[in-house]
C-alpha cells in the first residue's frame, strides 16, 4: 500500500507541473495574439492588365459559358518561366537511362558468343 501512495503522489506532482506549464504557455500566447486589422479597400478587378486583354478575356468567357456568370477577378501571372530549368531536368533524366546497345564488359558470358582470337 505504501508503494501505491508513493506512485499516486508522484503522478499528481507530474500532472500539476504539466497543468502549470500549460497555464504559463497560455498566458504567454495572449501577448502574441493578433489585433484585428481594418478591412482593406476594394482593389480593382483588373489591376495592371491592359483593357484590350480584359475585353478579349471577357468575350471568350461569354462565348463559352452560359448566362448567369460574372467575372470576379482576372490575375496576370507574375512572370513567365524560361525553359532552362526544364531543359536541365530533361538532360539529367535521359543521361541516366539504360543504354541497351552497350556490350556487357568482362569475360564472355553464357548468353554471348566468345570473341575469336586471330592469329592462333
Amino acid at each position: 500500500m505504501e508503494h501505491i501512495s508513493l506512485i499516486t503522489t508522484g503522478f499528481m506532482i507530474v500532472i500539476g507541473v504539466l497543468v502549470g506549464l500549460w497555464a504559463v504557455c497560455s498566458l504567454v500566447a495572449l501577448g502574441f495574439k493578433e489585433k484585428p486589422k481594418p478591412p482593406k479597400p476594394e482593389t480593382p478587378l483588373t489591376e495592371g492588365i491592359p483593357a484590350h486583354h480584359v475585353a478579349a478575356i471577357t468575350a471568350a468567357i461569354a462565348a463559352i459559358m452560359s448566362e448567369g456568370h460574372r467575372i470576379v477577378k482576372i490575375d496576370a501571372p507574375p512572370h513567365v518561366a524560361n525553359g532552362w530549368g526544364e531543359s536541365n531536368f530533361i538532360q539529367q533524366t535521359f543521361a541516366h537511362r539504360i543504354r541497351w546497345d552497350w556490350k556487357i564488359p568482362g569475360p564472355p558470358h553464357v548468353n554471348h558468343k566468345p570473341k575469336e582470337i586471330k592469329g592462333k
